[in-house]
């Protein structure tokens, strides 16, 4: 059973027999795992807050063998986000994008690329960028980090780039003229914003200003598109 040490990003937490907890992390070097914390249920466990969702913490852990859960043994906060913890609005957001991660990333599978990204958005959200913005964000770029965002800047019959819509099959764009079915629509603001957040870190989000007409067009585009590719709702899109 040798001792491994990790960073990463606390997801959920849940009491068990309120003594011990079942935490999700998603970690740098080994992706989102699942480990039991005894005792860390307890008034004054030695784990403190540590294991809080969203905090980013170092922890301490070992494997036994046949078994589906890691053991963690010690956990110290390098960076609460604990001032983000109490809104509602924002935890229900941070809660789209855990379980977004946990269907998109298979368990145990390290991806730097979505884990500065899971950093980054709790960053830009902790120094005053809204979380509406920075969820979009997540999921346009969880999407493209998936290999999983189509074309939505050329029509796939003629190669015009332009506006469009999106095709049935969720594959591509078709512009106006090749439409035969006009459902969602992809528009100019649409293809800035994704230029934009492709550039530029989620800090950088309130040089990009979006109408609430906007944000609804680009939440119903990238809703459809995650959809379509886990085939079921996901339990917080409903979470406000």
């Amino acid at each position: 059973m040798p001792i491994k040490e990790d960073e990463g990003i606390v997801l959920r937490s849940i009491e068990i027999k309120e003594i011990d907890k079942i935490v999700t992390i998603f970690s740098k070097e080994h992706g989102i795992v699942k480990g039991v914390a005894k005792g860390a249920g307890k008034f004054h466990s030695r784990f403190g807050a540590s294991l809080e969702p969203l905090s980013y913490i170092r922890f301490i852990y070992y494997e036994k063998e046949g078994k589906e859960l890691f053991v963690i043994k010690t956990a110290e906060i390098v960076k609460s986000f604990f001032e983000i913890q109490k809104d509602i609005k924002i935890f229900n957001g941070f809660s789209q994008m855990a379980e977004l991660m946990e269907e998109f990333v298979p368990p145990k599978a390290r991806d730097e690329i979505v884990f500065r990204l899971l950093k980054a958005s709790l960053e830009a959200v902790s120094i005053g960028i809204e979380i509406e913005g920075v969820l979009l964000y997540f999921k346009y770029w969880l999407l493209k980090a998936s290999g999983l965002l189509p074309n939505l800047k050329k029509c796939k019959v003629c190669k015009r780039e332009g506006e469009g819509y999106l095709s049935p099959s969720m594959d591509g764009i078709y512009c106006r003229e090749c439409a035969k079915i006009k459902t969602i629509e992809v528009n100019e603001d649409i293809s800035r914003f994704l230029a934009f957040i492709f550039k530029n870190p989620p800090c950088k989000l309130k040089e990009f200003q979006l109408s609430e007409t906007e944000k609804t067009k680009m939440e119903q585009l990238v809703n459809e598109l995650i959809l379509h590719n886990i085939e079921k709702l996901p339990k917080t899109l409903s979470l406000k």
